[in-house]
């Protein structure tokens, strides 16, 4: 798949909403539990930011997460909001990424974010910037 130049820089705008977006719900104490997903329906299973820990992903990336023309939004926003807030977290159960797990981080990626807020068993450098991310426009005087 060839990425356009407009492609990428969408990415990189959407993974930049999702970082505010999840500085915003920390902020706020959002970030409630969740219901898992029904098996097979290619939904994201979420933890919030609060959780200790993450599940294990169990559905393929499905056309909403991964088409630009039948993707949704808000469940790109989701999973965003959760590997920045839960990429460096272990899993649950004390076991390494599955190939379901690596999938969801590289789709993650995908969009442009840093990898530092990903462990490396799901590809990331697991190096959070030390500084947080500014906004350059807010940032000039």
């Amino acid at each position: 798949m060839t990425r356009t130049t407009s492609t990428i820089r969408r990415r990189l705008a959407i993974a930049a909403a999702a970082s505010a977006l999840a500085l915003l719900t920390a902020c706020s104490g959002g970030g409630g539990k969740k219901a898992a997903p029904a098996a097979g329906d290619g939904a994201f299973a979420p933890a919030p930011g609060t959780a200790a820990c993450q599940e294990h992903q169990r559905n393929e990336p499905g056309v909403e997460y991964t088409s630009e023309e039948e993707g949704d939004t808000g469940k790109v926003f989701e999973m965003l909001r959760h590997y920045t807030a839960n990429g460096l977290k272990p899993f649950c159960d004390g076991k390494a990424a599955t190939d379901l797990d690596k999938r969801w981080a590289d789709l993650f990626l995908g969009f442009g974010a840093d990898p530092g807020l990903i462990a490396p068993d799901l590809g990331g450098s697991g190096q959070p910037p030390a500084e947080p991310m500014e906004d350059p426009e807010a940032a000039a005087p």
